[in-house]
């Protein structure tokens, strides 16, 4: 893995960026007016660039302390977890010191244990995450409900001609009569829906 920059070399190399050059008459595109004011937003955009380094909110850089200091504040610390009887661990706590993928961070809420690192890569996870399957990213859009055809008067009779044939055709049971078909129940009741017109 390559080795971080320190806050230091980073605000060194926003320094040793090139200035715009001066408004020229000769050139007609340095004096627009879109160009003076990237001239006049140039050294404040400089130092808030320093500002960003120093605040490094993304753990780009490397902090100046050296790898002794920060073994010295590791060691610090785990003797407080050991030392303080008020501090007991769970097994959740216990995996997340133990898990290099997870980091404390400052936030808004407070300090939020963050995921990351080798269990959270790939398609699979990705996939399995949702985030971008087709129901969250195309819009949610009212079912198309296919209009109902309207009843007509046809309709109607055929239902009561199909009753009627049925009754004649079937036993109390609900059987088709001996030598009767499906066939014979829908030709008696369109020769009855026509005699009702």
């Amino acid at each position: 893995m390559a080795k971080k920059r320190t806050k230091a070399e980073a605000k060194r190399r926003i320094d040793d960026l090139p200035l715009l050059p001066a408004p020229n008459p000769a050139l007609p595109i340095l004096n627009t007016p879109q160009y003076r004011i990237l001239k006049l937003l140039e050294r404040p955009a400089k130092e808030l660039a320093k500002v960003f380094v120093t605040a490094d909110p993304l753990n780009r850089l490397e902090d100046e302390t050296t790898s002794a200091e920060r073994i010295d504040a590791a060691t610090e610390a785990f003797e407080i977890l050991v030392n303080d009887p008020n501090i007991k661990m769970g097994v959740e706590e216990l995996n997340m010191v133990n898990d290099p993928g997870v980091e404390i961070a400052n936030t808004d809420n407070g300090r939020v244990p963050i995921s990351f690192g080798r269990n959270s890569v790939g398609r699979g996870e990705i996939r399995r995450s949702g985030q971008f399957s087709r129901q969250n990213l195309l819009p949610t859009l009212p079912a198309a409900t296919k209009r109902a055809r309207k009843k007509t008067k046809t309709d109607k009779n055929m239902s009561k001609a199909l009753a009627e044939a049925n009754k004649k055709l079937r036993t109390k049971s609900g059987k088709l009569r001996k030598g009767k078909s499906q066939g014979d129940v829908m030709k008696l009741a369109h020769r009855i829906r026509k005699k009702m017109r």
